[in-house]
């Protein structure tokens, strides 16, 4: 007696068992895609509340607190920013930016200075975004719009470096924030930056005033001294390390020195 051979597959099944994998890979990677998409909406939507303040919550506060004349005048640039040509419209926020600026509004008027970067997307224009911020985050009390300041200053700074690396202004500008505002969990996070910096870039006068400007807030007066004569030796023009080297000199009792270098700083 024979034994039966194996089941054939028949064309029908075949047809069946393609179908099957066929669904199962659109409905995996179908739901992949939406899952990917709605999970980038959702990022999205959580940094913006994340933020201490919105830009609608600080123009309303400060359009109750300026002049007539210049609620129109604010008002009227705003409608202009929204059409026209994109020419026209950066320069209507440059602007607007411009006058919360002398406002001291620095939220609003990195806010604007930041649509201008989005628009021209250039590390000038992310660079001067992230200055406008820094202002707030250097002047204005704790609260809200410094928060608000604090987090965009960061992320303009980020694209700046992000367009151009290799440009060390971007970084230090980056390192200053930290320091001014450092973040809870990583409190020295500004400094050590600005250590590899100086460990990159020995000569960097920039770097070394702003080390002895730090040494100088935290009583380290002689390592002041060391830094801002290194940089004062490199560049013995710039008008900012007479004045640093001056109050480290003080600190450390070298009133003479501190004298005379208090004499360059006004001149």
């Amino acid at each position: 007696m024979s034994k039966a051979g194996p089941p054939h597959i028949t064309l029908q099944k075949w047809i069946a068992i393609g179908a099957a994998v066929l669904l199962f890979c659109i409905l995996y990677f179908g739901f992949s895609l939406v899952d990917k998409k709605k999970k980038k909406e959702m990022d999205k939507v959580r940094s913006l509340t994340t933020e201490a303040t919105s830009p609608e919550a600080l123009l309303k506060e400060a359009k109750a607190n300026i002049s007539h004349d210049t609620l129109e005048l604010t008002d009227r640039l705003e409608h202009f920013s929204k059409e026209g040509d994109t020419i026209a419209m950066t320069d209507n926020l440059k602007r607007l930016s411009g006058i919360w600026y002398s406002q001291k509004r620095y939220g609003l008027a990195g806010y604007y200075a930041q649509k201008v970067a989005e628009i021209e997307d250039t590390p000038q224009a992310w660079s001067i975004t992230g200055t406008s911020f820094a202002t707030g985050v250097k002047t204005l009390a704790e609260g809200p719009e410094r928060d608000f300041c604090i987090s965009r200053a960061i992320k303009a700074f980020e694209h700046a470096i992000s367009l151009e690396p290799s440009v060390t202004a971007h970084r230090i500008n980056l390192a200053s924030i930290y320091v001014d505002a450092p973040p809870k969990d990583q409190p020295m996070k500004g400094i050590q930056m600005l250590l590899e910096l100086n460990k990159n870039e020995p000569d960097n006068t920039s770097v070394l005033n702003l080390l002895g400007q730090l040494a100088i807030k935290t009583g380290q007066y002689d390592k002041a001294v060391k830094r801002l004569e290194k940089s004062l030796e490199i560049n013995p023009d710039n008008p900012q390390t007479p004045c640093l080297l001056s109050m480290a000199y003080e600190g450390t009792g070298q009133h003479e020195k501190a004298h005379a270098m208090a004499e360059k700083c006004r001149h």
